[in-house]
């Protein structure tokens, strides 16, 4: 049986575990040796209470013992004998056998040393497979590299899966009254899923030292997500204080042994447990509503004037992913929404303005209340020369609170409607999404109007 890869921390304690007193223990003739003198005392077995050592990971003792209970939850095993779910991984293709280009030497010693870990725990096996894909090695924010199949070519030839992946911002349906928040995350999540043996010859890997065959779900596969989303929908669906993301899972009320029935394996060090505030999917969630990262916030104030179009785009895949949570996001608008090499070769003086606009807008993000369904929606809409915008609004005590915000670039047929007719627009387009899933139609609308003295 394979044997999981474990990394230890050595602690330096006052008394020596092994050795106390200068006594030596002999399990095989099942004597006690004195280290002064050498002398021996006979001893008897018998079974005893294991005493384990663990890191303190939560403040409270409580959910450490809870996870204690269920040991087999944190004990990786990606045997084909010890998987209980029963759902496996399918590739159907099209076309012929991918193959491989040569692969770069210069990591040789990292790719053996990443596969023979892999190895271990039954994720890979050698292979000799007609289908070979290239080696692709992945940088690790630790200065490691995580090794990955390039897939693009099979991925071209796979059939679609079209089971649905739910949406990020829908964490938040059932999160109203709820005060303490748990996470749950998986190890190798992805790969706690079998691909069926007929398609694991397709995910051969071609390395300087041997042709590798994944018998575990990669998640550079085609359909990777919605076959992980299908199997935690079938484990977990039923369980409505859940809100599950693929390997990420939201817990808001009492979870004992549903995890463990179906065979899956828990990180406990990115765990967290009856907290009254939590980190997740890049939102700082409270009972009062969500509102983004401030690790997120500070990458966005921090961030350099992009000299490249990569630059460009990493800075607006920050922001745009809180367009939510933005009331006005200028680098949506006007001149600046062009194709980025012309925003680029435009300069500093067009765009500096709203470079600085958006960060402190992101800066200055309103908190988005948690739906509550009982509670009168309203939708206000809003529009300028190039773009549209509008509000989603609860109203709860006899407070508007606001769900989410949209905002859109208007094509340029549509900057020739009328102010009237593009404040409609805003409103049937922001209609048609609405702020999370289960939200019923508005039962007030409104146009914002700003007239001049």
């Amino acid at each position: 049986m394979w044997q999981f890869t474990w990394d230890f921390v050595i602690a330096k304690v006052a008394k020596p575990l092994l050795g106390a007193h200068d006594l030596l223990v002999d399990v095989k003739n099942r004597r006690l040796i004195n280290g002064e003198d050498f002398g021996s005392f006979p001893c008897t077995l018998s079974s005893f209470p294991t005493t384990t050592l663990s890191c303190a990971l939560w403040a409270s003792s409580e959910f450490s013992c809870l996870l204690g209970e269920f040991p087999d939850l944190t004990r990786p095993t990606f045997s084909t004998a010890d998987t209980k779910h029963g759902v496996q991984h399918h590739i159907p293709m099209t076309g012929p056998p991918v193959h491989a280009r040569r692969l770069d030497l210069a990591k040789l010693a990292a790719e053996k040393t990443e596969f023979a870990n892999m190895g271990r725990p039954g994720i890979v096996h050698h292979s000799i497979s007609s289908w070979t894909s290239p080696l692709h090695m992945v940088p690790k924010p630790n200065g490691g590299c995580q090794p990955s199949g390039d897939y693009h070519l099979l991925n071209d030839v796979t059939t679609p899966n079209r089971y649905p992946v739910l949406h990020m911002q829908d964490f938040s349906v059932r999160l109203v009254g709820k005060v303490i928040f748990s996470k749950v995350d998986l190890v190798q999540g992805y790969h706690q899923v079998l691909v069926r043996p007929e398609d694991v010859p397709k995910m051969a890997v071609i390395t300087p030292f041997g042709l590798f065959k994944f018998l575990c779900m990669s998640f550079e596969l085609k359909n990777a997500a919605q076959a992980f989303q299908c199997l935690m929908a079938s484990v977990l669906r039923d369980l409505t204080f859940l809100f599950v993301y693929l390997d990420d899972i939201l817990v808001t009320s009492d979870c004992k042994n549903r995890l463990s029935q179906h065979g899956y394996i828990v990180n406990p060090a990115k765990c967290q447990f009856g907290l009254p505030s939590i980190n997740f999917l890049c939102h700082y969630i409270t009972k009062n509503g969500a509102i983004p990262l401030p690790s997120k916030v500070a990458a966005v104030t921090d961030f350099p004037w992009p000299h490249t179009t990569k630059a460009l785009q990493e800075f607006l895949g920050i922001v745009n992913l809180y367009h939510r949570l933005s009331p006005t996001q200028p680098i949506c608008s006007g001149p600046s929404r062009v194709r980025l090499p012309t925003m680029l070769s435009t300069g500093r003086q067009t765009l500096a303005k709203t470079f600085v606009d958006t960060k402190q807008i992101l800066v200055n993000t309103t908190m988005l209340a948690h739906p509550l369904h009982s509670a009168p929606i309203a939708l206000t809409t809003n529009a300028l020369d190039y773009s549209v915008s509008a509000i989603h609004e609860q109203l709860v005590g006899g407070v508007w609170r606001p769900l989410a915000f949209f905002s859109r670039q208007i094509h340029p047929n549509e900057q020739n409607y009328s102010m009237f007719d593009r404040k409609l627009l805003g409103l049937y387009l922001a209609a048609g999404e609405p702020p999370v899933q289960g939200i019923c139609r508005p039962q007030a609308i409104g146009l914002h109007h700003v007239y001049d003295s």
